[in-house]
């Protein structure tokens, strides 16, 4: 599923999305993923919970800038001490389909704002997450790089079958991600 949540700044959307990823606590409700009630867990077991089952990809990158793109992509499987053999398979794969091959040795401060984007996309994906949080991710962009990004975004949810649940103002992203469908729905 890419779905999109849009309303204008100030509606609610990032809150709700803080909310789905508990980055922030709710005082009722339930919020359940990958059949686990998100609420019951302690904080250890949920930040696990969020390094397995969910990406993050935030309007302004979140790139450390004294990593390379190709250190930025792999770090949370670094930090999960994947085994490297399987850290460059994913790489390969995730960076072909977002076309960013060229540019993993460079720095975020030598790349562009799209390219940076995309290196921020491949970073959140990697982990083959169950669910991907995308904080308005074109909203940095120009109007070019941002149309890219949502294609890419939907090939990328195509090819890994993740859910994104993509943040944004922008009605071009949101009626892109609502075009999208599963290979099994275009049957």
């Amino acid at each position: 599923m890419f779905t999109a949540i849009m309303g204008p700044s100030g509606s609610g959307k990032t809150t709700l999305m803080n909310v789905l990823s508990t980055i922030d606590k709710i005082s009722g409700g339930e919020v359940w993923l990958e059949g686990q009630s998100l609420l019951d867990l302690n904080n250890r077991e949920l930040r696990r919970f969020r390094q397995e089952h969910m990406g993050f990809i935030f309007q302004y990158f979140n790139l450390l800038d004294t990593l390379t793109i190709k250190e930025n992509i792999l770090l949370p499987l670094s930090l999960r001490r994947f085994p490297t053999a399987e850290m460059e398979q994913r790489l390969q794969s995730i960076v072909m389909a977002l076309n960013i091959e060229d540019i993993l040795e460079k720095y975020p401060t030598e790349v562009s704002g799209g390219q940076k984007q995309r290196a921020a996309s491949a970073r959140a994906i990697i982990t083959k997450p169950a669910i991907v949080f995308a904080d308005e991710p074109t909203g940095a962009l120009d109007s070019r790089s941002a149309a890219q990004l949502v294609e890419q975004l939907g090939e990328l949810y195509q090819a890994f079958q993740t859910i994104i649940l993509m943040i944004t103002h922008d009605p071009d992203a949101a009626q892109s991600s609502q075009t999208r469908q599963t290979p099994d729905q275009t049957e």
